[in-house]
């Protein structure tokens, strides 16, 4: 969504330049400022706002990866790359999105948009995505068979990230990356989501895709881990936390008896836990996942191994979803310099 666009009419090394855009910054207090061009006139841009940045003193708050810290950073200022930009300003889906913007703020759209997801803009490009270079190679390849490459790939990172369904069902834009998720496709992922419109618009848990027929047994096999449903602020009988996390259905109850193994709960705390908001799984939230590290996961194995369970690799991933849910799995963003 597009809030607001301001275009500058003072030159960067303007002081009403850096006024205005202290401004903007101290309104819309971003967590980072993204840079791109047409020409290597971007460089002195850059330079001259990391120069306004630093020598105002300009700071950002992150959260820790487990979210129970916060820390301080000054505000970034980065270059991003331009070539997704360079194909939305003049495309038929700027058109349509932006019919009233000039072409220069479509192009700071698709920036901003590759910032927040380079994943659904490369998507996005659909059969133009084998015109970005991508390897020095790649001519040498036929459209075809460089388009059922990146289709690979995109299958495999949109698996990896994961998918908000709920807010792929309000958003086509983020819907984009809902036929590259594991067991869907176009068809399915166009079929899932009217069906959940049909049932309120809404996905309250993940085992609704069978109990409400939204797809069969086969695709919900494929598709269910993949699809994220974020647990809300308070634990409520009707959503299953374990919705939130990579874990598959199919492991669901191996994570309960791992939670109540790791909070070290009799049969009847455990009962009695279940029938609680948030189960098992919320008393381990509210007392601690760093619990499951009292577990010793390789002996831990050993044990269900003993009776018939060979989850090793299971376990391992179930602990690390429980301590951290959906954590970022790609690497880093590459900053280019």
């Amino acid at each position: 969504t597009l809030f607001e666009h301001i275009k500058f009419d003072e030159n960067y090394r303007e002081v009403g330049f850096e006024k205005r855009l202290l401004a903007l910054i101290d309104r819309f207090k971003p967590e980072v400022i993204a840079i791109s061009g047409y020409n290597v006139q971007v460089h002195n841009l850059k330079k001259r706002i990391d120069e306004i940045v630093k020598n105002n003193n300009k700071m950002v708050i992150f959260e820790s990866n487990n979210e129970a810290e916060e820390y301080e950073v000054e505000l970034p200022v980065i270059y991003v790359p331009n070539e997704t930009a360079r194909l939305f300003e003049y495309s038929d889906r700027a058109e349509e999105e932006f019919s009233d913007k000039a072409v220069v703020a479509k192009f700071c759209i698709g920036v901003a948009r590759y910032v927040q997801s380079p994943l659904l803009e490369y998507i996005a490009l659909g059969d133009s995505v084998p015109s970005i270079s991508i390897h020095k190679h790649q001519t040498l390849l036929p459209d075809h068979k460089l388009l059922e490459a990146i289709t690979s790939i995109f299958v495999d990172v949109s698996s990896m990230v994961g998918i908000k369904i709920n807010d792929a069902v309000r958003s086509p834009y983020l819907a984009l990356a809902l036929p590259y998720i594991s067991g869907l496709g176009p068809r399915k992922a166009s079929s899932l989501i009217k069906g959940i419109e049909a049932n309120g618009g809404f996905l309250v848990k993940r085992a609704d895709l069978i109990h409400k027929e939204l797809t069969s047994k086969n695709i919900f096999m494929n598709c269910a881990p993949f699809l994220e449903i974020p647990a809300g602020d308070h634990y409520d009988k009707n959503n299953d936390l374990l919705d939130s996390t990579r874990i598959h259905p199919e492991d669901y109850d191996l994570a309960i008896k791992m939670a109540g193994d790791a909070l070290d709960l009799e049969e009847e705390d455990r009962q009695e836990a279940e029938n609680e908001d948030g189960g098992i799984i919320g008393k381990l939230y509210d007392e601690g996942v760093e619990k499951l590290e009292e577990l010793a996961i390789e002996s831990y194995a050993k044990q269900l191994e003993a009776h018939g369970h060979r989850k090793r690799s299971t376990l391992q991933m179930i602990q690390e979803e429980l301590e951290s849910n959906y954590e970022e799995l790609r690497k880093s963003f590459h900053l280019l310099t």
